[in-house]
Parts: structure tokens; sequence; C-alpha cells
């Protein structure tokens, strides 16, 4: 087992790249609301921002670390669940 290889590791990456990305993307669409220009969705960058924990999947799997994917995947799972919760309506009348 390699030394980064644990759940808690898993569930930290799980929580920081959705956690950047919904940052960045709302900072982003700020900047193009400031430029006069139309900004992204709220439940859209929800919906990237769950997809962002992409990256770490695949690169846990490519270095086979099977208990920290473990713990991303469950946090991806709670995570996205949240959001389909929250966005319910929003999914449902697109």
């Amino acid at each position: 087992m390699r030394p980064n290889d644990t759940w808690w590791m898993g569930v930290l990456m799980g929580i920081a790249f959705p956690a950047a990305t919904w940052f960045l993307l709302t900072e982003f669409t700020e900047y193009l609301i400031s430029t006069g220009k139309t900004g992204l969705s709220e439940h859209f960058i929800a919906l990237l921002s769950v997809a962002s924990n992409l990256l770490p999947f695949f690169w846990f799997q490519n270095v086979r670390t099977d208990y920290a994917l473990r713990g991303l995947v469950i946090t991806t799972m709670l995570i996205a669940g949240v959001v389909i919760v929250i966005y319910w309506n929003d999914f449902m009348s697109a």
C-alpha cells in the first residue's frame, strides 16, 4: 500500500476538486457578467464541479491507489446526490 493510498485522501480530493472548480467557474461567470456577456447558469456550474472529480478519478486509477479511489467515488456520489436534490426542478424542467 502506498503512503497516500488512504480512504481519507480520496475524500479530501473528492471535496477539494469540486470546491475549487465551483469557485473558479463562479468567478469566471462574475467576470463575464461584468463585461456585459452572459454567464454560466448555477446548475451548470454544479454539474461541471461534480464532473471535475473525473481528473483525480483517472489519476488514482492510473497510479493504482485503490483505497483513495474508493473514498473519491463515495464522496462524488454524495456530492452528486446533493446537487440532484438541490437542483431537481431545474433538471426536470429543461
